[in-house]
């Protein structure tokens, strides 16, 4: 799979982009000013356009799938894509699109959230009525979606991928824990928290903890099960491929 930045000819793709938007007088006013991404799995699977609105804030404006691919996961593997190419020019990217349900959950499985809904937008700037799933497009939805990371973000996700692989390069199969659960100890408590223990549990009471309160556990373990013959990665040997993290217990529940 790959994605591709489109710079010239980009009305090749015109027949893809009338999926998402059936007048062609529309796509030309965003298609000049827009960049246009391809996603292509041997052949061409989506399109999407994205637009500058001002310099925080961007617009996806346009974005098909094959009718044939369609639910594959590729649409989102695109607006994940555009969202990390642009999370260091803008903070908020925007897509305005059917006030539908089915629509807007898809948008929310992609971390959108709905702000408002432009009345009659579909009857007032399109020539012919627009459908989708057979209903007619009366109201537009702007839906929009935090682009960016500030510099906090970033140090603690680093900081979160680096304890990760840390605990997947110390073996810490289930009644085998205790490198682990001392290197966790000393971890949490270099960083200004008081850590009980009992055997290989360990614990944190958060310095808001108030008795007369509700109490949240958010439990995890930090064993795994044993390496298996079927693995394609060194169990205990962190490793990063593809933007994913491969180890023993990477997942389960390292990651928690």
């Amino acid at each position: 799979m790959r994605i591709e930045k489109i710079i010239n000819n980009k009305k090749q793709f015109l027949d893809l982009l009338l999926l998402a938007d059936e007048q062609e007088n529309m796509i030309d006013k965003y298609l000049k000013i827009g960049d246009l991404f391809a996603l292509y799995d041997d052949d061409l699977k989506s399109i999407c356009v994205v637009t500058a609105i001002d310099d925080e804030t961007c617009e996806l404006k346009n974005i098909a799938t094959y009718k044939k691919y369609q639910g594959k996961g590729y649409a989102k593997t695109l607006i994940k894509f555009v969202a990390d190419f642009y999370k260091n020019n803008y903070k908020i990217m925007l897509v305005g699109t059917g006030d539908f349900p089915p629509i807007l959950s898809f948008y929310e499985s992609c971390g959108f959230e709905k702000s408002h809904c432009i009345k009659n937008f579909f009857t007032d700037n399109y020539d012919q009525p627009m459908f989708e799933a057979g209903i007619r497009l009366i109201d537009m939805a702007d839906v929009n979606k935090t682009v960016y990371m500030n510099a906090e973000i970033l140090n603690l996700t680093a900081e979160a991928i680096e304890l990760l692989k840390n605990l997947i390069s110390i073996p810490s199969i289930s009644r085998e824990e205790k490198e682990v659960a001392d290197f966790l100890e000393k971890y949490i408590e270099e960083r200004g928290y008081i850590a009980s223990r009992k055997g290989n549990n360990l614990w944190i009471i958060g310095s808001g903890f108030d008795t007369s309160r509700p109490t949240l556990l958010l439990n995890s373990h930090i064993d795994t099960v044993k390496p298996v013959s079927g693995w394609t990665f060194e169990p205990f040997a962190p490793t990063v491929e593809n933007d994913k993290l491969y180890g023993l217990g990477s997942n389960d529940a390292g990651a928690s």
